[in-house]
């Protein structure tokens, strides 16, 4: 009976170590880089990812732990829990929320001011749900990026 219960157990291992490897990871990439606002604390911005799923199911990212460097500062690292669907071989645009504290950001500031370029990086992990198996997929982007002046909100 052991015997039995020991080769089931080893079975489902192999099964969802296998199913893992089936699952292939999402294609991130950095689509742009906006100022929302000028506060006291530092500017205000968001990293806009774009997420493709290149495998013939759809995938569920159930968790995103972030953290986005603008001109060299690091700005806010976070942790999105919010599940992200993205339909099989489709895309979903990902928003992470960026701040950049003014003691941090001059940088960032000066080179949006003078250059309207600013050099981005964002890293992280986004756990991948499909099915029966949980997958980790670390991304690292790198860009440049034009940076316009605020919206109003709410304009005239």
């Amino acid at each position: 009976m052991i015997r039995t219960q020991g080769w089931w157990l080893a079975t489902a291992v192999l099964m969802t170590l296998s199913c893992a490897q089936l699952i292939k990871p999402p294609v991130v990439t950095l689509e742009k880089l906006e100022v929302l606002q000028m506060t006291l604390a530092g500017p205000v911005m968001q990293a806009t990812l774009r997420v493709h799923n290149p495998n013939v199911f759809p995938v569920r990212a159930s968790k995103v732990v972030y953290s986005v460097n603008v001109e060299g500062a690091v700005s806010d690292e976070g942790t999105i829990t919010a599940p992200l669907s993205v339909p099989a071989g489709g895309e979903e645009a990902l928003v992470l929320p960026v701040r950049i504290p003014w003691s941090a950001g001059f940088g960032a500031l000066n080179a949006a001011m003078n250059k309207g370029v600013v050099e981005g990086q964002s890293t992280g992990v986004i756990t991948v749900d499909a099915y029966v198996a949980s997958v980790d997929v670390p991304f690292t982007l790198n860009g440049r990026f034009n940076v316009g002046a605020p919206q109003p909100k709410n304009p005239p």
